[in-house]
C-alpha cells in the first residue's frame, strides 16, 4: 500500500510505508531526502541553542553546496 508523506522540510509529497519500504533508511518517515535530514538537523541544532548562527550558515552552506554541484 502505498503511503503518502509531506516532508517536513521541503514540504515535497512522497512515497514511504516502513514496512514496505524496510530497506530504507528510517529517517524517511519523516524526510523525502537526506538533504532535507541534514537541513532540519543543523536547523534543529541552531534553533535548540547548540550552535550558534555563523556556524549554522556555513554548514547550510556546504549542504547547499554539496548537494547542487554536479556528481
Amino acid at each position: 500500500m502505498k503511503d503518502l508523506k509531506i516532508c517536513c522540510v521541503c514540504k515535497k509529497q512522497y512515497e514511504y510505508c516502513p514496512k514496505c519500504h524496510k530497506e530504507l533508511p528510517t529517517w524517511m518517515f519523516s524526510f523525502c531526502s537526506e538533504e532535507c535530514k541534514n537541513i532540519y538537523e543543523v536547523m534543529s541544532s541552531y534553533e535548540n541553542g547548540y550552535t550558534d548562527a555563523e556556524t549554522a550558515n556555513k554548514k547550510l552552506n556546504k549542504l547547499c553546496l554539496l548537494y547542487t554541484s554536479p556528481s
